[in-house]
């Protein structure tokens, strides 16, 4: 993923998912866009904070689904709950919905703490162990947060992907959005403006602004 230049100087130095320095504390499908190429692209890095190795924060911040255990109970988290996170987001995204659910915000916090994970009886057994590994309750022994990187990279699930080839962008993509160049801003959903007006569609000729950081 492109950082923006500003950024640039602290990209970690390990390929690992671009984690090394950083908590992005925001994962989820809606941040998630795609490129012309079919290649994700993370944004809102509202949430995103420069933490060191070792180093915790106690901010509660995030999407409730998507909390790890830690941040729930305000012990302090660090790149681990993004680990997590990304277990919320690969469960979603071959079931359908979120592993923990509730009517409020309590109800979804404490089926969190409990840790119950339902799988559908059709769901592949390397996802759900990538899966298990990644929602451990304890960040230390969560895949991700013992081993690094790598020790979600080797899962079963992805045997076969060359991550040296999607680094490179090598791989071609199952989904490339049509697009008509690349200032078409079509495939975002418009949105009413306050004066009644329609959002989306046309490239807001400000966003010359927010081009020159990426």
């Amino acid at each position: 993923m492109p950082l923006p230049s500003r950024l640039e100087r602290r990209r970690p130095r390990s390929p690992a998912g671009r984690g090394q320095s950083v908590v992005y504390r925001s994962l989820k499908p809606e941040d998630i866009l795609l490129d012309a190429d079919g290649y994700c692209k993370l944004i809102d890095f509202g949430f995103a904070k420069e933490l060191p190795e070792g180093d915790k924060t106690f901010t509660l911040c995030g999407t409730p689904e998507y909390l790890a255990p830690e941040v729930i109970l305000n012990q302090g988290h660090g790149r681990a709950a993004d680990w997590y996170s990304l277990g919320v987001l690969a469960y979603e995204m071959t079931v359908g919905k979120p592993p923990f659910q509730g009517k409020d915000a309590n109800e979804v916090y404490q089926n969190i703490l409990t840790g119950r994970i339902k799988f559908p009886a059709t769901a592949d057994t390397g996802m759900k162990s990538l899966v298990k590994g990644l929602l451990q309750s304890n960040p230390e022994t969560r895949a991700g947060g013992r081993g690094g990187a790598e020790g979600v990279r080797s899962a079963a699930w992805f045997r076969g992907l060359s991550w040296e080839d999607l680094l490179a962008r090598r791989l071609p993509a199952p989904f490339r959005p049509p697009l008509r160049g690349a200032d078409d801003t079509s495939r975002y959903p418009k949105q009413e403006e306050p004066d009644g007006g329609a959002a989306g569609g046309e490239l807001d000729p400000r966003a010359d602004v927010f081009r020159r950081l990426w």
